[in-house]
C-alpha cells in the first residue's frame, strides 16, 4: 500500500499557499526580482521518510542533494540534483545508487521572524546505477519523474542560509515509485556581474 506523504509536509505546503492571506505574509510581488539578477546556491544532506512497497525490496541509506536558483521574472528558475543509495532487502534486487537530476520553477515567500519561504515544481530524469547487473543485463535504467519541494530559509550570517526542506518524488516507472524526502543544509547568495546578466537575459 503506498502511503501519502508525511503529514507535516502537506501542512507546511497548505500553509505556503494560503500565506498570502495571513497577516505579515507577503509573496514576492510579480516582476519585482529581474531575471537573473542574483544566484543562490545550495548543499544538503538528505533523508528519504516514507515507507511502500519500494522500501520492502530496498532500504534507504545516506542522501546529499544541491541546486542552484535565480529569479526569472514571475518566479525562480532552479537545478536540482540528488544522490541517494539503496541496500537491498531482498535477494535477487542489487544495491543501487539514484542519481535525480532536475529543472523547475518555483515562488518565494517571505514569512514573519524573517523566514523565507519557496515552493516549487520540477521535471527530471532519476538514472538508477546498479551495483550489479538487474534482471535485464543492464547496470543502468533511466526513469523520468516529477518533484514537488517546499523550503524554508533562515538567514544565519551575510549572505548565507540555514534551509530544510520537504520534497515529493513520483519515478515514472511501470509501477510508480513515490518518495519523500526530509533536508537540511545551507546555501550562499551570489550577486552576478552585468555581462552574465546581460547574456543570460
Amino acid at each position: 500500500m503506498i502511503r501519502k506523504p508525511p503529514f507535516f509536509i502537506s501542512l507546511f505546503c497548505a500553509m505556503l499557499t494560503a500565506s498570502g492571506m495571513l497577516p505579515g505574509v507577503n509573496p514576492a510581488q510579480a516582476g519585482d526580482a529581474k531575471a537573473f539578477d542574483s544566484l543562490e546556491a545550495g548543499l544538503g544532506y538528505v533523508v528519504n521518510t516514507n515507507r511502500n512497497d519500494f522500501h520492502a525490496r530496498w532500504k534507504p541509506q545516506w542522501g546529499a542533494e544541491g541546486f542552484i536558483q535565480t529569479p526569472f521574472y514571475y518566479g525562480d528558475v532552479q537545478v536540482g540534483i540528488r544522490v541517494v543509495s539503496y541496500s537491498r532487502r531482498i535477494d535477487g534486487v542489487p544495491d543501487f545508487h539514484s542519481l535525480f537530476v532536475s529543472v523547475g520553477w518555483g515562488k518565494r515567500w517571505d514569512l514573519p521572524y524573517n523566514l523565507e519561504g519557496f515552493v516549487g515544481f520540477s521535471v527530471g530524469s532519476d538514472q538508477m546505477i546498479f551495483e550489479e547487473e538487474d534482471l535485464s543485463g543492464s547496470k543502468l535504467e533511466t526513469e523520468s519523474g516529477t518533484s514537488f519541494n517546499a523550503r524554508l530559509s533562515y538567514p544565519i550570517y551575510g549572505k548565507w542560509a540555514f534551509n530544510m526542506s520537504g520534497n515529493y518524488t513520483v519515478i515514472l516507472t511501470q509501477r510508480r515509485i513515490k518518495l519523500a524526502f526530509l533536508s537540511a543544509g545551507i546555501s550562499r547568495s551570489f550577486s552576478l556581474p552585468d555581462w552574465i546578466k546581460e547574456f543570460l537575459r
